[in-house]
């Protein structure tokens, strides 16, 4: 057993009263243990207690981050600071374990000594210098002894316990966070909205097309052909499929091509039109994603009437076309391009996806039938 602190620090002058104490018989066995546990940058002040071999209390307190105690400006010193502010807090914690421990635990002094080990220095230090307010007390500096050492293994046991229960609730939380975090994902691809068009020059075979999408993508391409329902229905089969690979569940697609448009909901025209390549193409990479699951809606549109996405598709594919035509190579294209994609970002932070597909029919949209 060592030797009690006396009042004047830096000395171990045994002090009277805690001498005769130490003679008498042990009555009770008192543990407080405790330290300080950092999960996911929070630090935790973990104390257990117990009493006669038994586990008794536990006290489990989120403790200010040292840094927001704005210590000096010297990083040796604030280093100092800051180890001292976290012991003082921990020794806190225990010293408010210690005082409900004893309230409840402490033996009557003509019982014999209550024997007490704290894992804290700082708090021992306290003990040790007034054993006047802890009458039968004997503080330990090392865990001696069966009874002792059988209540120091229990408030260890409760300690680790109490850790791993902080470490498996930041792992569910945080477990949980990715999964809102994947669902917000996977909800933000739940729908899209495209607006394609193409652009024929009526005395060439060059067809420019393009599709504009509220992901804030524009997807272009230009090919040889006379027919603009062609180049229409090449942009309705890239943006579906780009769509699609993407993860998106609905795909609204709108165009301007009242021939698209009948290809997909007007069955009785069907057959005759699948027998035009491009158009059969773009029948089967539709019907390829509505087989994988994915809604894929082919609504009409009034072309240059103002909506946003068909606007912005026939500028691009304006674009694309002339690029190729004009040759409009370097940094000429790649401008005019760059003032199209601001424009389009622009316009669309002004609008709701939800008011981009008007269900109701009028002269300048018709609704995508049920799968046609």
């Amino acid at each position: 057993m060592s030797a009690p602190y006396s009042p004047t620090p830096g000395t171990l002058t045994p002090n009277p009263a805690a001498i005769a104490a130490s003679a008498r018989p042990v009555a009770a066995s008192l543990v407080v243990y405790g330290a300080l546990v950092i999960v996911d940058s929070v630090r935790y002040a973990v104390v257990s207690t117990g009493c006669n071999g038994r586990a008794k209390d536990l006290f489990v307190r989120v403790l200010t981050p040292a840094k927001e105690r704005g210590f000096g400006d010297y990083p040796e010193d604030c280093r100092m600071q800051v180890a001292r502010a976290e012991a003082m807090d921990l020794a806190g914690v225990m010293a408010e374990a210690f005082r409900h421990l004893w309230s409840q635990h402490a033996a009557p002094a003509a019982e014999g000594t209550t024997a007490v080990y704290v894992s804290s220095p700082e708090v021992c230090q306290v003990l040790t210098a007034y054993p006047e307010e802890y009458p039968g007390m004997v503080v330990r500096t090392v865990v001696s002894g069966a009874a002792m050492q059988s209540t120091w293994q229990a408030c260890r046991t409760w300690h680790s316990a109490a850790v791993t229960s902080l470490q498996d609730e930041y792992e569910a939380k945080r477990a949980r966070e990715e999964e809102a975090k994947a669902a917000a994902e996977y909800a933000a691809l739940a729908h899209v909205v495209v607006g394609t068009d193409a652009s024929h020059n009526t005395y060439g075979t060059t067809a420019g097309w393009a599709a504009a999408a509220t992901t804030g993508d524009i997807f272009t391409g230009c090919l040889r052909t006379r027919s603009i329902a062609h180049a229409e229905a090449t942009a309705i089969a890239s943006a579906v499929k780009r769509c699609g690979r993407r993860g998106f569940r609905t795909i609204d697609v709108l165009t301007d091509s009242m021939a698209c448009y009948r290809l997909f909901n007007h069955p009785e025209q069907r057959s005759q039109m699948l027998q035009q390549s491009a158009m059969r193409e773009c029948a089967e990479v539709v019907q390829q994603w509505r087989d994988a699951g994915v809604v894929v809606n082919i609504h009409w549109v009034r072309g240059h009437n103002g909506h946003v996405l068909n606007e912005f598709a026939d500028r691009a594919a304006v674009h694309v076309r002339r690029k190729y035509e004009w040759g409009l190579h370097g940094d000429c294209g790649r401008s005019i391009y760059s003032r199209i994609r601001t424009d389009f970002d622009e316009a669309l932070a002004k609008v709701d996806i939800d008011d981009l597909v008007v269900m109701d029919p009028s002269a300048d949209f018709h609704a995508a039938l049920a799968h046609a």
